[in-house]
């Protein structure tokens, strides 16, 4: 054994990237077994646990020098490939007190979704803030243009692609795998030359490479992709579903907390996020049912909530779609707000979520695998954030007691304005059911009212809160109740079915009531039909 146990060294992978392993004691007999080229045997820093022979002379491996003078420019390269940096980074926590290279100019400190959420900041902020910010970067090296975040955009799917394909290469060359908790081993020979060292990997095992807000593991043709970090959450709850100013979730939800959320690049992934019993103490009767958990689609642009989920559509005869399993159970997700033509710059929508409550009961970690079912050559078929939040459902009943609990403020405050001289209808255009509590928008042109229950059923179903007569906007806030006619509604109750409509008077002044009149039938002639 040319390397004395411990050494470190830099190994050349079937991906062209120089990796830090170290070299670790196994049985001769055992080493030769696997060939009679290898003579050391070494555990690598990304794949924690698993051991694999190597040829020491082979060019592929080089001695790895922890401290910087000893380093040449070749290897001290090595240290600021972003590829590898967080495998880097454990060997140097690993070996304590050892200098940390500083990162070079090519190095990209940042992900192409952290560029673009950088991006939108500035965009969204003065022209005279703008320059401001952007002088602060640049000092910083950070370029954000359009064209440099799809150039970075590219380089790591390229990355993320090429990993994928020396997986497959490998394993059709049934290279060798050591496990060392098993202390099983798997040999073969390759018939066809191989590059200097190739550091197979079984199907069941994975590599670790850098990902911006978390490292990646590739599994196939899967992709493990670690949670976002903690800062990223912060953002999350204060400035998308904590922001009075953003009407992301139904108005039939209240926001809790954000369990975790994943970054989704257009690939297949898998990760594993906290349900509520991680993060909150279960009471002794349990959590109640109106708590629930939620997956919430956002997009990577200014975490967009409108665009929803990936639609299933047809391409060169194959179906393209995300499919969303969480435990190994597909997610049925709910279709996107459909809004007509020419309405899409009025619609007020929500996002459509997916209910996974009982799928993470009882546990406190839950896997979520996101699948895409085909592949478009040069195209993301979907970007964004899929976040787990932690909400109560409040329903129909208590939202609407809210509503008419305005009645109790001063009339200036109810926003509803007083016509009089125009006739209403006493039955719902929703349901053609008689009115109970009539409601509109203060933006409504038409002075017809709604069931109050009816729309906010129909707003919450579709994820569109506008008003399903005239599209003004119609949230909780913007609906106005017809008092007057509620009160008069709740005395005639069992008069309500005869009425054709109600004519609004001044106030002081009862309603005009505009009956039905009862036109008796004429019956010609009855026959008996045996």
């Amino acid at each position: 054994m040319p390397y004395p146990l411990g050494s470190s060294l830099w190994v050349k992978c079937d991906d062209g990237e120089w990796w830090p392993a170290t070299v670790r004691e196994v049985e001769t007999e055992l080493l030769l077994s696997m060939g009679s080229e290898y003579d050391t045997c070494i555990e690598f820093y990304h794949d924690p646990g698993n051991f694999y022979p190597l040829d020491s002379t082979s060019g592929g491996v080089r001695l790895l020098h922890l401290a910087v003078e000893e380093r040449d420019k070749d290897e001290q390269r090595l240290f600021n490939v972003s590829a590898t940096k967080e495998a880097v980074r454990r060997l140097l926590e690993e070996r304590s007190g050892t200098p940390t290279a500083s990162p070079t100019e090519d190095s990209q400190p940042y992900s192409a979704a952290e560029m673009r959420y950088m991006r939108s900041l500035v965009d969204s902020v003065s022209p005279d803030s703008a320059a401001v910010m952007q002088n602060s970067l640049k000092q910083e090296g950070v370029n954000i243009s359009r064209r440099n975040i799809r150039r970075v955009a590219r380089k790591e799917r390229s990355s993320k692609s090429k990993v994928s394909r020396s997986r497959t290469s490998v394993e059709e060359r049934s290279t060798v795998r050591l496990t060392s908790s098993l202390g099983s081993t798997q040999s073969s020979k390759s018939t066809n030359p191989t590059p200097p060292l190739s550091c197979g990997r079984s199907s069941s095992s994975w590599r670790r490479r850098s990902g911006g807000r978390g490292g990646v593991e590739v599994y196939g043709e899967c992709v493990f992709q670690e949670a976002v970090d903690a800062a990223t959450l912060d953002v999350l709850r204060a400035e998308v579903f904590g922001n009075p100013d953003r009407f992301v979730l139904s108005p039939l939800y209240r926001f809790l907390d954000v369990l975790g959320a994943v970054s989704i690049e257009g690939e297949s992934i898998e990760t594993t996020l906290p349900s509520p019993a991680a993060v909150n103490e279960e009471p002794p009767q349990g959590f109640s049912p109106s708590r629930r958990v939620l997956l919430v689609p956002l997009s990577s642009s200014s975490y967009n909530h409108t665009d929803g989920w990936l639609e299933s559509f047809e391409f060169e005869n194959k179906r393209i779609a995300m499919e969303l399993f969480v435990n190994g159970l597909k997610v049925v997700t709910p279709p996107n707000p459909s809004v007509p033509s020419g309405r899409e710059s009025v619609a007020v929508k929500t996002t459509p979520v997916a209910d996974i409550t009982e799928m993470v009961s009882g546990k406190e970690l839950f896997s979520l695998r996101v699948h895409f079912t085909g592949l478009m050559e040069d195209a993301t078929l979907w970007e964004g954030y899929i976040v787990a939040v932690y909400v109560e459902r409040t329903g129909v009943d208590l939202l609407a007691e809210r509503i008419v609990s305005n009645y109790h403020s001063s009339p200036a405050q109810r926003e509803v304005e007083g016509v009089v001289d125009v006739q209403v209808r006493a039955v719902c255009p929703i349901t053609a059911l008689p009115l109970s509590v009539p409601v509109r928008a203060c933006g409504c042109e038409h002075v017809q009212c709604i069931e109050l229950q009816a729309v906010l059923m129909h707003c919450d179903r579709t994820n569109v809160w506008n008003c399903p007569l005239c599209w003004a906007p119609m949230t909780p806030e913007t609906i106005a109740v017809n008092y007057r006619l509620k009160e008069w509604l709740d005395s005639n109750r069992s008069r309500v079915n005869k009425v054709d409509f109600i004519v609004e008077t001044p106030p002081g002044r009862n309603l005009n009531v505009v009956w039905r009149k009862n036109e008796p039938r004429k019956i010609d002639n009855i026959e008996t039909l045996e």
